[in-house]
């Protein structure tokens, strides 16, 4: 094994020679190979070693033979040899073996400390020589693996002493075409305006004493082998000769077109954006890192009605309104690299405009671009857009549900009014059916109410008890969130007094409860929670829109599906909605947060993805007395008759509680299913039709055609048309005339038979 401090190799003859020698080299941490030939002795080499003690006395050749056989052999070569002689030996002996290539002569026996001594001298030189031919190595590797052209000029003789092989890349020739033609052959390559530049560059040089460190870089054009022109950077340093001046140059050429080729484009981009920022319609801003301005275009002179020597050097905060939070922003901007939003921007004497933004940090070093653009007209078109689209879609609601929802108000409506006439008032199911009946006006009502919003709502607020309105609101919540939800009404016994508009009210109860629905798919639980509540100073300064006082506090909570940040901060928005295309219209939030502010109140939402989402409403208390009045349930006197009336109704439970309500009352009633189902009534039929009570969509035939068909055969026949459309989408789609006899669904039965004898009489309004 190799020791700890290298491997020597004893060629002796003699063993007890060896053994002696082994002995002291080992003490010192060194192995030792031992053998008795050179021939053994050369196989041995062979395997490696770090040091060679010769005997010259071998029985198979010489030892000078065997250090010539070392020594000779490239891969042995650098290996020490000290040869050894046990009798006095001339010094022609001495100096054979020295030329043969020993390192030292030692005549046996030989002091242990002098042996371990030189060989340690011999392994220190070894080591030192491999080191720097390992160095010289990795220079020359680094030379000829470079991708630039390193060189050695000598000034005096005006040749290169090296020329890396790079070459070949930067000029298209070999390192020896340079070496061979000199400085002459470099020059008869360079372009003719740039050889003046180089040789007075290299005349300065020579001129000048060398200077500590200097170095200098010279640019210049040389012809490409190919013939093509490449740009090149000559990186150069002055090497002392014996007088002090420069005696030669090493130098590094590096390819530079690519660059140069950068550095023209660039030159062009600045002046094509120089001419873009000078030209711009957006207002363009060049700010520092402190945020103060420091160019403007001339489009943002006239967006901030100021001349250019006046913005420039103007801090941005003293520009918009609410600047003084700027600082913070302009810090988190210059971290993230970019930034947008709006700002309202002063101007002087003149009003402010309102502008959208885009900032980018560093366009140019320690510079930051923003892009300003006037967005006040642009908004305002944007409000009375998203106005009439607003308008328009709440419309289209109403319409899509108020026929089906007022056909059913208009059944339950009507069969209740006509059992209750038949029950005596004292018995519970009168009062079961009254209940039913006061249902039925709170959904119309609410009916009603949605068909307003598309107008500019007036409330009718009055002091009222939150428990009140949930509690006769519970039940319909009940079914409309459906059995797989668990609704918990929570409610304060000592609950103040606050104003609201009930109906509206109970509007803002169903439209978080579909809500929530909505957002429990596979079922869960909607808690409904009232309790006073007091808002302190501190709550308040969190609260921008809550002053401090005593409020009535409602808590709408489920579990759900939770919302993210995202869509939490745009939840109150219209339109809109996290629903999927076609489930939603994005208004029901968006009414309740209109009605809760219209009604002086804050609503909050608190929301995580997974867990739920709860909604907080603050109304305040007012020292007033809760109205507890219900409506009027007291019934019309019914008024009879005795004529003929053709009923068009596609829709069979109106269709049949108007025929049993008119019947009641004397009349002979003709039922259709639909329009055509009303003409072949009306062929068969050889009496007298007094009147057509026809709803005004049907199938197949709808109620304008069905009368257009009917009054030139029975010209002393009076028409009424009813629907569960507003009437004015039913008059805006041209399904009637603004004079037509209308009722609007739901009606009750008394305001049916009210409306007909009224109309057979002449004395009939135009709408009801």
């Amino acid at each position: 094994m190799r020791g700890t401090r290298g491997a020597i190799l004893l060629i002796d003859d003699d063993p007890d020679n060896r053994l002696s020698l082994s002995w002291i080299l080992q003490s010192e941490g060194f192995s030792v190979m031992e053998a008795g030939t050179g021939t053994e002795g050369l196989r041995l080499v062979a395997q490696g070693v770090d040091l060679v003690l010769l005997d010259i006395g071998l029985p198979d050749m010489s030892g000078h033979d065997v250090c010539s056989a070392i020594k000779t052999n490239s891969s042995a070569s650098t290996i020490p040899v000290i040869q050894l002689s046990g009798h006095f030996v001339s010094s022609d002996d001495r100096v054979r073996g020295l030329e043969g290539g020993a390192d030292l002569y030692l005549t046996k026996p030989v002091q242990p400390r002098e042996l371990l001594a030189h060989v340690n001298a011999l392994l220190r030189l070894r080591g030192a020589e491999q080191n720097l031919r390992e160095s010289e190595q990795r220079f020359r590797s680094v030379l000829e693996s470079s991708r630039d052209m390193i060189y050695r000029l000598n000034l005096g003789s005006q040749t290169y002493d090296y020329v890396s092989p790079a070459c070949r890349d930067i000029l298209g020739y070999e390192a020896e075409d340079l070496v061979a033609g000199g400085l002459g052959f470099m020059v008869s390559l360079l372009h003719p305006a740039d050889i003046l530049v180089l040789q007075e560059h290299l005349e300065h040089l020579q001129a000048g004493r060398v200077e500590k460190r200097f170095a200098s870089v010279v640019e210049y054009r040389a012809r490409h082998r190919d013939g093509e022109y490449r740009w090149l950077s000559d990186s150069r340093v002055q090497v002392a000769a014996n007088d002090g001046h420069a005696g030669a140059i090493v130098g590094s050429v590096r390819n530079i077109t690519d660059r140069k080729r950068a550095d023209e484009i660039l030159q062009e981009r600045e002046r094509q954006l120089s001419a873009l920022f000078e030209g711009a319609r957006d207002a363009l801003l060049i700010a520092d890192d402190k945020a103060r301005i420091c160019d403007v275009n001339p489009a943002a002179c006239l967006l901030f009605d100021m001349p250019s020597d006046q913005l420039g050097g103007r801090a941005i905060a003293d520009s918009i309104e609410g600047g003084e939070d700027l600082a913070g922003t302009w810090a988190l901007f210059l971290g993230q690299g970019r930034m947008s939003g709006e700002w309202r921007i002063k101007r002087g004497k003149q009003p402010p405009r309102d502008v959208e933004f885009v900032a980018t940090a560093n366009f140019l070093p320690g510079q930051h671009l923003l892009i300003l653009r006037d967005a006040t007209e642009r908004r305002h078109l944007e409000e009375q857009l998203r106005q009439s689209q607003k308008m328009e879609a709440v419309g289209r609601l109403a319409g899509g549900i108020a026929h089906d929802f007022n056909n059913l108000l208009t059944v339950i409506g009507g069969y209740g009014e006509m059992l209750i006439r038949q029950l005596p008032p004292h018995e519970f199911a009168h009062e079961m059916v009254r209940e039913m009946n006061k249902a039925s006006e709170r959904a119309t009502a609410l009916t009603r109410q949605l068909l307003a919003f598309s107008r500019k709502q007036i409330l009718a607020p009055q002091p009222v008890n939150l428990n009140k309105l949930i509690r006769e609101s519970e039940e319909l919540l009940r079914r409309l969130i459906g059995d797989d939800i668990e609704l918990i009404v929570e409610i304060a016994n000592d609950l103040g007094t606050v104003r609201a508009d009930p109906p509206l009210f109970s509007q803002v109860l169903l439209n978080l409860a579909v809500n929530a629905r909505d957002a429990m798919p596979t079922g869960g639980k909607l808690c409904l929670e009232t309790k006073n509540s007091t808002v302190d100073d501190t709550f308040a300064r969190t609260h921008a829109e809550v002053v401090p006082g005593e409020y009535v506090m409602l808590t709408v909570s489920d579990t759900g599906t939770g919302m993210d940040e995202a869509a939490k901060s745009h939840v109150f928005e219209p339109f809109f909605t996290t629903k999927e295309q076609g489930k939603g219209t994005g208004l029901g939030l968006a009414m309740v947060y209109g009605s809760i502010r219209q009604s002086g109140g804050h609503i909050a939402v608190e929301s995580t993805v997974g867990r739920g989402t709860t909604f907080r409403i603050l109304l305040p208390r007012v020292d007033e007395r809760a109205v507890t009045k219900s409506p009027s349930l007291d019934l019309p006197p019914t008024r009879t008759g005795s004529e003929t009336i053709l009923l068009a109704e596609d829709e069979d439970g109106v269709r049949a509680m108007a025929a049993q309500a008119l019947r009641a009352c004397g009349y002979t009633v003709l039922e259709a299913r639909d329009g055509a189902d009303a003409i072949g009534v009306s062929q068969q039929y050889h009496g007298t039709i007094h009147l057509l009570l026809t709803d005004v969509v049907m199938p197949r035939v709808s109620g304008r055609q069905l009368a257009d068909w009917l009054r030139p055969h029975r010209p002393e026949m009076k028409i009424l048309f009813m629907s569960g459309y507003a009437d004015d989408a039913v008059f805006r789609h041209g399904v009637l005339k603004a004079e037509t006899n209308f009722l609007q669904k739901p009606f009750s039965a008394a305001k049916l038979s009210t409306f007909v004898r009224e109309l057979l009489d002449g004395v009939a309004s135009r709408g009801a």
